[in-house]
């Protein structure tokens, strides 16, 4: 027994000391658990202060992109306009635009870093943040006319902090001026609103396209040649390009090539048109947001910028404003007839002042003519009516070397030709040919010229009659070209001879090169010249007034002259005609007419006349009630013919000519067929019969205008408009489109740079590391 008691107490004793071991093992682990959950809470807890500390940073960099995008010129330290190589010159800030809200306070300090706070609402923990942005030294490549990259880059950095825990985020700001693009939206492009050409392509010259949604390359409708794209310099979206054909397009290097038919993100093999430098690619021509395509998004128009502005300070227009040149129209959009419209006529001398000026419009505007200034910016918070040629020089010849009609042959010259122009509206921009007076006037004077001296020419001195002031004269002269009044008259008319006097070889000099029409060769001028001197004829040659001459215009031999410029109401006439209904004095007339008794009719008469009698129906158009047989509209596919078939004189094509940078915020609110749909309507009116707009039909769809804009086309599409537009505005079947990019507006600098662009600017790289409280505390 006592044996088997002692075995007993022995295994009791071993499951003891296993028990103690295996406690102790347990307790070891459990320990180490302990161990290991308290550092992971304080990982997690570090992890936490870092995201809160980066969303801090991430606050400051988007509240610095704000106000860049509200005022360009922003920045902490040194100045917009130079580039900085530290952040030794903290810069003060005249005025800010973004103000504290729920979870964000900002500092909002006089000079220096950028600096302020967020708070999380549920728990109320608050992290602070400093900013700061200065410009770069960067150098401009001269391949990429459209873009100063001198200009474009900025370097930011910001600092967050959470108590202990700071990370510090640095990185590139890229900025874009909606001066780089011959055409911008800011939704979706589609390049189909720019046709119809049923023979020839339309043009796109030189610039960037953009889209901030997609872009469309479309035709409007079956017989739409569509759009060729010419020295591209960039065709990008964040969003895809689709493409109803094959598009023919270069790109600024020369190269050739074909967007090709289809949606650009469903096809593997989609080109981007590399550019290469040996085997290097420096860059890629056509980007969507599948093979890079990124935002270039610009902000919408802030009115603070243009109506606080000090240099140059605006010159604001309002109903009661007293600016010459600037009164109420009678013309209304047929679109809004109750609403009031000013016109803003800068007349057609072409003299430049050696200075800027900013335009402040608080009422809807039509512009036209010639802006005395070297740089000029229009800003308005309504519509914007382009209505007539706009700072285009009257004297710069329209040298289109063929049919195509895409470029003159002289290239257009700053200071010469045209000077810097930006007009911006928080509505829309149209362009307005309701009045062909307004943008065919050159025209128009070059087809008078050749009237007159078609009648001149045309005269046989054969027979003679009693004329009603008592003087001989050629008797019948004929109205028709083919046909002669009585039989009695024929008509020899020399073109070219008229062409050596009127319209002769195209030429880029500054002198004219027009010739007097004499009496040896031009009968008409000759039978006035023999016309017996009466005493009045004899004073008025003498120099004394004019207006005793009141019955020489009326002599037979001066017939045909002043029944093509005497209103009629019976169409067949007044087709064939340019009617003006006051000619009741004569005087413009009469100073022809007695041009031609002394044997010439020089030059500087010629065009003293004309200028008379445009001013006239230019003058009827705008103020009495619309009239068909007015001149103008009558006029102009004549003129067409006359320039198509003579593409190599002096005669000017009938066009329309804006030379400036349009930007309108309005969102597009018309009928817009997707694909080839024929129905694109763009902002535009004219070439219709309307009572609001004054204006009537004046060409047929056997000739052609071109409507040649060298500048950028920037839709915003940031503000809402009532107005739809279905196209009964406008009959745009005549129009031919030519879009040309203007270097004026990459910078601001230089005397022909208008002013205050608004610019984009978007983050184009960042990283974030880690930092330290001092360097917090060091931001200045």
């Amino acid at each position: 027994m006592g044996k088997s008691v002692k075995v007993h107490k022995n295994a009791e004793g071993q499951a003891m000391v296993a028990i103690l071991m295996i406690c102790m093992v347990l307790g070891i682990l459990l320990g180490a658990v302990f161990t290991f959950q308290r550092g992971q809470v304080h990982l997690l807890s570090k992890g936490a202060k870092d995201y809160l500390a980066i969303c801090a940073a991430e606050a400051g960099i988007s509240c610095i992109l704000a106000e860049m995008k509200a005022n360009p010129d922003f920045v902490t330290h040194g100045s917009a306009d130079a580039p900085e190589k530290d952040w030794s010159r903290p810069s003060g800030h005249s005025k800010y635009f973004i103000r504290s809200t729920s979870g964000l306070e900002l500092d909002l300090p006089s000079r220096g870093a950028y600096t302020g706070r967020i708070t999380l609402e549920r728990t109320r923990i608050v992290a602070e943040f400093k900013t700061r942005v200065r410009r770069v030294t960067a150098k401009d490549n001269p391949l990429t006319k459209t873009i100063d990259e001198s200009e474009k880059y900025y370097l930011f950095e910001s600092i967050g902090k959470l108590g202990e825990n700071c990370r510090k985020v640095s990185g590139i700001i890229e900025k874009f001026k909606p001066g780089s693009y011959i055409l911008y939206d800011g939704q979706v492009l589609d390049t189909g609103g720019q046709g119809p050409y049923p023979k020839k392509s339309g043009i796109l010259r030189q610039g960037r396209i953009y889209g901030h949604e997609m872009i469309m390359i479309t035709k409007r409708g079956p017989f739409d040649s569509g759009t060729e794209f010419c020295d591209m310099e960039k065709i990008s979206t964040p969003g895809a390009i689709r493409s109803t054909y094959d598009a023919n397009i270069r790109f600024r290097n020369g190269k050739d090539g074909k967007i090709q038919a289809g949606f650009s993100l469903a096809m593997k093999d989609f080109n981007t048109f590399p550019e290469k430098s040996g085997e290097k690619v420096l860059g890629h021509f056509v980007l969507d947001g599948q093979r890079g395509g990124k935002s270039e998004k610009l902000p919408p128009i802030n009115p603070l910028i243009y109506k606080e502005s000090r240099n140059p300070a605006p010159i604001f227009l309002d109903s009661a404003s007293q600016f010459e040149g600037f009164e109420k129209s009678l013309w209304k959009n047929p679109a809004k007839p109750t609403e009031e419209v000013y016109d803003l006529n800068f007349g057609w001398e072409f003299s430049p002042k050696k200075e800027k000026a900013l335009f402040y419009s608080k009422v809807p505007i039509r512009i036209w003519g010639c802006p005395k200034y070297n740089a000029i910016t229009i800003f308005c918070e309504k519509d914007v009516y382009i209505a007539g040629d706009f700072n285009a020089n009257p004297a710069s010849p329209q040298n289109y070397p063929d049919a195509h009609y895409i470029e003159y042959v002289d290239r257009t010259i700053n200071g010469k030709d045209k000077v810097g122009a930006m007009v911006i509206s928080l509505g829309r921009i149209w362009f307005d040919y309701s009045n062909p007076m307004l943008f065919l006037r050159n025209e128009f004077h070059t087809l008078l010229d050749y009237e007159i001296a078609h009648r001149f020419q045309g005269y046989s001195t054969d027979t003679q009659e009693l004329a009603p002031s008592g003087i001989h004269a050629p008797a019948n002269p004929i109205a028709d070209d083919n046909k002669p009044s009585d039989g009695i008259l024929t008509k020899k008319v020399d073109e070219l001879l008229i062409r050596r006097h009127v319209y002769p070889f195209k030429s880029s000099a500054d002198s004219d090169p027009r010739l007097p029409l004499t009496a040896f060769a031009f009968p008409g001028i000759a039978a006035m010249q023999a016309i017996p001197k009466s005493p009045n004829v004899a004073t008025a040659v003498a120099g004394t007034a004019i207006k005793v001459l009141a019955n020489l215009s009326l002599n037979p031999i001066f017939r045909e002259i002043r029944e093509y410029f005497t209103l009629s109401k019976d169409p067949d006439e007044y087709k064939n005609r340019f009617g003006i209904a006051n000619l009741d004095d004569g005087l413009p007339l009469e100073k022809l007419a007695l041009a031609a008794t002394v044997g010439v009719v020089p030059v500087q008469v010629r065009d003293s006349v004309i200028n008379d009698l445009l001013d006239e129906v230019t003058r009827e158009i705008a103020e009495n009630e619309p009239n068909p047989a007015l001149g103008p509209w009558n006029a102009v596919d004549r003129l067409f013919k006359l320039a198509h078939f003579n593409k190599k004189s002096g005669f000017r094509l009938p066009e329309m000519t804006v030379n400036a940078l349009l930007i309108d915020s309005a969102q597009l609110n018309a009928k817009w067929e997707e694909k080839d749909g024929g129905i694109k309507v763009e902002n535009e009116i004219g070439n219709i019969q309307s009572s609001e707009a004054r204006c009537f039909q004046y060409i047929n769809s056997n000739a052609r205008i071109p409507l040649r804009h060298q500048g950028g086309k920037i839709h915003l599409r940031t503000l809402p408009v009532k107005e739809f537009l279905d196209g009964k505005l406008r009959n745009d079947q005549f129009l031919v489109r030519r879009n040309i990019w203007d270097e004026t507006c990459v910078s601001e600098k230089g005397e022909y740079s208008s002013i205050l662009q608004p610019t984009g600017f978007a983050a184009a790289n960042w990283y974030d590391i880690s930092a330290r409280v001092e360097e917090f505390n060091a931001f200045k």
